[in-house]
């Protein structure tokens, strides 16, 4: 159960990195936590002081680690928005295009092919295939 010193303490980091926050407009760097996680030891705290205030700054570290996360993909979502009007346009001008092609039938698409030219094509193919396989996420169980 936590003391009132454990609260105290709490409280005055909390509001020290709070004040900072509000004058710099920003959160404290993570840089700005580890220094203070790594001075703790120097501040003789009781055992049970010294353990919240380093789960607390644990936390922040944790969460400001998060928050760069999080703007980074924010970033990309927002990039792959931009880029969604294009995508949709090219891809629909080739569903077009592909919608235009006369299919002919395999038979008559490679009956005057020789032998080692098919076997060529297949070679290739399966590579393709392959390649593909590869490069397509696996599930995750």
């Amino acid at each position: 159960m936590p003391t009132l010193r454990t609260f105290i303490a709490t409280a005055l980091l909390g509001l020290t990195l709070c004040v900072g926050a509000v004058h710099a407009a920003d959160p404290p760097s993570a840089d700005a936590i580890q220094q203070t996680l790594d001075k703790l030891p120097d501040r003789k705290l009781p055992d049970a002081d010294m353990k919240a205030l380093q789960g607390i700054l644990q936390q922040t570290l944790t969460y400001l680690a998060n928050q760069q996360d999080y703007e980074q993909r924010l970033a990309d979502l927002k990039r792959q928005l931009e880029e969604a009007p294009r995508q949709t346009a090219d891809n629909q001008r080739e569903l077009a295009r592909l919608k235009a092609t006369k299919i002919i039938p395999v038979a008559q698409r490679y009956a005057s092919l020789p032998v080692p030219q098919l076997e060529q094509l297949l070679v290739q193919r399966s590579t393709q295939q392959g390649d593909l396989q590869k490069s397509w996420p696996t599930p995750t169980a």
